[in-house]
């Protein structure tokens, strides 16, 4: 998987459009490359290793801290399902509690981003160093927003998995949409 992440992000960082895209009207889209990390948190792969992907992503070369002009900055958005459209189907017991458990995982490895709460080598740092083959870095993840997805809305109206995956859709249709925007008027 880290193979495949590496040439992926070198491949999008050194993209060119061959002539007949760029004479059908294709254009790249800004600097930065955004990732988006769609899963549930009710158990299984998606809770598993959601946090796992943001890691591999940055350890691959996608960098969410801004360095500064000229340099451009990633994006990586987490979209995470909740457990209430999964509680009624057969043998899910744990849904809710795995879900607690990915976003405390969350909470904690977001905190540690926080220089002033964890000051670089401090114990908890320390205790969360990790090595990745020759690669030495801290398990903190670091998204640039997550959005968490429940069947009702503030307003309390309630919405199927089908409805919410096409939400997400539409969500990230729009993002890329405001990205070209954005391109089109500078």
């Amino acid at each position: 998987i880290m193979n495949t992440l590496v040439t992926t992000i070198s491949s999008l960082r050194n993209a060119n459009l061959a002539g007949d895209e760029l004479a059908n009207g294709y254009q790249l889209c800004g600097n930065g490359i955004t990732v988006y990390i769609i899963a549930s948190l009710a158990g299984g792969t998606g809770s598993s290793s959601f946090l796992d992907f943001s890691r591999m992503l940055q350890h691959a070369g996608i960098d969410v801290v801004p360095r500064g002009a000229g340099v451009p900055t990633d994006t990586i958005l987490g979209m995470f399902f909740m457990p209430s459209f999964f509680v009624t189907k057969p043998n899910t017991p744990n849904v809710r509690i795995n879900t607690y458990v990915a976003l405390s995982e969350l909470d904690y490895l977001l905190g540690l981003n926080n220089e002033e709460k964890y000051p670089e080598g401090c114990s908890e740092k320390e205790a969360d160093r990790t090595e990745y083959g020759n690669y030495k870095d801290y398990k903190s993840v670091r998204f640039s927003n997550v959005y968490l997805i429940d069947e009702k809305t503030k307003k309390g109206n309630t919405h199927s998995f089908d409805e919410a995956s096409g939400y997400v859709a539409s969500f990230i249709a729009a993002s890329i949409a405001a990205d070209n925007q954005v391109l089109n008027s500078s």
